[in-house]
């Protein structure tokens, strides 16, 4: 199987990239090679679940839980400005700290707790 996009407008000018569906399992297959790739692909996936979950129940915890009703909008704006702000403190610890270092800390911390 051959999937085909193109690159470029739609006037179809830019050259064609051909996807063979045997060279991305190959891909696949190389990548699960790396137990920590898969660790940090799995983990992901379970924080990226979270912001889901997150994102589907605000509205109601917000409105029943807290009673804020019109003022929703509000609150959510705040909790995602906090949460945005977080995740580019993250990225500079990990940028002066390094990945394994924060996880592998991260990890015990919580442990501990």
């Amino acid at each position: 199987m051959v999937l085909a996009t193109t690159a470029g407008n739609i006037a179809n000018c830019g050259p064609k990239f051909f996807f063979l569906i045997s060279k991305i399992l190959l891909g696949v297959k190389e990548i699960c090679g790396y137990r920590t790739t898969v660790g940090y692909t799995l983990s992901a996936g379970c924080v990226f679940g979270g912001f889901v979950g997150y994102f589907s129940c605000a509205q109601q915890i917000f409105q029943t839980t807290y009673g804020l009703g019109s003022m929703f909008p509000l609150y959510f704006g705040l909790a995602a400005l906090a949460i945005g702000s977080a995740s580019i403190c993250n990225s500079k610890l990990v940028m002066q700290l390094g990945m394994r270092y924060l996880s592998w800390r991260a990890l015990i911390s919580l442990t501990l707790l």
